[in-house]
């Protein structure tokens, strides 16, 4: 059931543009989306205020039948939780205004009689009891987190709605391995060796990341898939690398370095014993194209071999990769098996900065050099200026205009969208010329429907930014806007995963929506995880500390005492809450806090 509210609070909730607050009003600290398992009694993380007076009266709207919430101390719980994704908004109301907050509830099968949770900051794992020791006995969290982080880094944007799920399940073959939300017990190694049951996990997880990626535009026909898999194992080798290179970020020492190290070292045997059947048909006078066995085993020991030979290679490779790498019309040009081929080592060449068509022609691959010579400019080109660390929490700057954009972390009506945007300090996204547009398009990769800050929800056809600003440009599909009073919100319209024109919808719908803000957030005036710089990095380990489940693993979380009680607590990691916003730093002094 929902709980009950007063008329005036459910009014104020069904309100937009959003009651403006007094000081002591309460605001809402980020709530995280979470995981339940069918069945299961669930209770939510409890809320906290970033700011306002107590008491306040906590209630949720949207709610799924049977979840509750404690009007007092905000606790909400759900006795037998049904199989679904849940957006929920909560709540909170105090004499002088009101605030509140969307997140998202995923619940997930019961696939055995005894499940249990083990979470990071970026994953939940369900599974049976022995395997969640083995990952509590083990402290795997760093790992997880340190291997989701970097790619997320390299491969841009980062999972949507929510917290990534890996579960296991018993019906899956054990042999199977594959996506994590649906694996078999390969992904958790019988074998007490830490590394081995890691490795395997993040073989799994790369599929969810390669998503983000255009190597499927690449390796879409079969034969060519025979060898590179889709990319996993490049993802996998990547992450490898970094992880021997910086195995502290990693939670890796002692036990867990050595098995993670035996289990490397088990995948590069494993990539040369399997390449030499690849090797043999090469010897009798074959070629990658007329080879009908696994050739990912090759593949694997070609990209191992290139790494080696140029470091850093393989990370540039996938950044070109990404939705916002490469020009999307360099892809289209590929339009044969070979020519595919041909930009794919195109690409990968431009990234060891030499011409390796000799060394692919070596391993029985041909190519189309008539077009390798054609795109070779453009691609070169465009790995020079490929996104390099311009990913602050999923903020891209534009170099037109000097604004940051993202998207929303879950699909939201129109009124949250702007909502959840606002309280990122922006709005939803205001275009002022094509050229704003194009670059949008390139950066986040419009292969969904999009919603913006165009409206005229507050006067029927009349339609304004949210931001305020003046209507300097448009781009109206035939016939558009059409929908009357039904449709207010203006929707990037995609097809088939390719970007049209603007339509009108309902705001009722839920998409993913596109914020802009005109800077980034303000940071923390401390080097908190005491690297010499007073930078982003800062406002992402307290990201991360916030979150609760991530604070005895992570070195800093609790390094500074903020409110100067004599105490390290909870209550400095609100307090650097509230000074991450751009309020806070300039509002409170015990902000401005010298690196130590």
């Amino acid at each position: 059931m929902i709980t009950r509210a007063t008329g005036v609070v459910a009014a104020l909730i069904a309100v937009w543009p959003v009651i403006g607050r007094a000081d002591d009003a309460p605001a809402l600290a980020s709530y995280p989306c979470q995981t339940a398992i069918e069945w299961v009694p669930f209770a939510a993380a409890a809320p906290r205020l970033a700011g306002g007076t107590l008491p306040v009266y906590w209630s949720i709207f949207e709610a799924p039948v049977g979840m509750v919430i404690d009007p007092w101390t905000g606790q909400i719980t759900w006795q037998q939780p049904l199989r679904g994704v849940y957006p929920i908004t909560l709540c909170a109301t105090g004499f002088e205004g009101q605030d509140y907050v969307e997140w998202i509830l995923r619940v997930v099968p019961n696939d055995f009689g005894d499940p249990h949770m083990y979470s990071t900051t970026h994953v939940d794992f369900v599974a049976p009891e022995p395997f969640i020791q083995w990952m509590t006995g083990w402290k795997v969290g760093r790992y997880v987190d340190g291997a989701w982080e970097y790619m997320r880094d390299v491969l841009g944007q980062e999972p949507l709605d929510g917290k990534q799920v890996v579960r296991y399940t018993s019906s899956v073959s054990t042999a199977r391995g594959g996506n994590p939300v649906e694996t078999g017990a390969a992904l958790w190694s019988a074998d007490p060796i830490l590394g081995w049951g890691l490795g395997n996990w993040l073989v799994g997880v790369s599929d969810n990341f390669l998503a983000r990626t255009r190597i499927g535009r690449i390796t879409d026909n079969n034969w060519a898939d025979r060898f590179f898999n889709g990319g996993t194992g490049m993802v996998r080798i990547l992450v490898e690398t970094r992880a021997l290179a910086d195995p502290d970020t990693f939670g890796l020492s002692g036990q867990r370095l050595e098995g993670f190290q035996s289990w490397v070292e088990s995948r590069e045997a494993d990539a040369a014993s399997r390449s030499q059947d690849y090797i043999q048909w090469l010897n009798q006078g074959g070629t990658a194209e007329t080879y009908f066995g696994d050739g990912t085993g090759a593949w694997e020991w070609i990209c191992r071999t290139l790494e080696r030979g140029y470091p850093g290679m393989l990370e540039t490779t996938l950044r070109a990769l990404r939705i916002d790498g490469l020009a999307a019309i360099v892809y289209d040009f590929a339009d044969t098996p070979l020519r595919k081929n041909s930009l794919l080592f195109c690409i990968m060449s431009a990234a060891a900065e030499t011409d390796l068509r000799t060394f692919f022609a070596g391993w029985g691959w041909t190519f189309d050099d008539d077009f390798y010579d054609l795109i070779w400019p453009s691609v070169s080109q465009g790995i020079q200026s490929l996104p390099q660390d311009e990913d602050v929490r999923g903020w891209k700057r534009s170099p037109i205009n000097g604004h940051y954009y993202r998207l929303t972390g879950w699909s939201m009506t129109w009124s949250e969208a702007e909502r959840s945007a606002r309280r990122l300090g922006g709005h939803l996204v205001t275009l002022r010329s094509a050229a704003e547009e194009q670059w949008l398009i390139s950066r986040l990769g419009f292969e969904t429907n999009l919603w913006s800050g165009f409206n005229d929800v507050i006067s029927e056809g009349v339609w304004s930014w949210t931001s305020g600003e003046p209507v300097l440009y448009t781009r109206w599909g035939a016939g558009e806007p059409n929908g009357g009073i039904l449709e207010n919100g203006m929707l990037f319209y995609t097809w088939w995963g390719d970007f049209k024109s603007w339509v009108d919808r309902p705001i009722s719908e839920r998409y993913l929506g596109v914020i802009e803000r005109t800077s980034l957030p303000e940071l923390v005036r401390a080097d908190w995880d005491k690297d010499g710089d007073v930078d982003l990095n800062d406002l992402d380990l307290f990201d991360i500390c916030l979150t609760g489940p991530a604070v005895p693993l992570m070195k800093g979380c609790a390094s500074r005492d903020l409110d100067g009680d004599g105490d390290v607590d909870q209550d400095d990691f609100g307090l650097a809450q509230r000074c991450l916003s751009g309020e806070g730093v300039a509002a409170d002094p015990a902000c401005d806090v010298p690196a130590q």
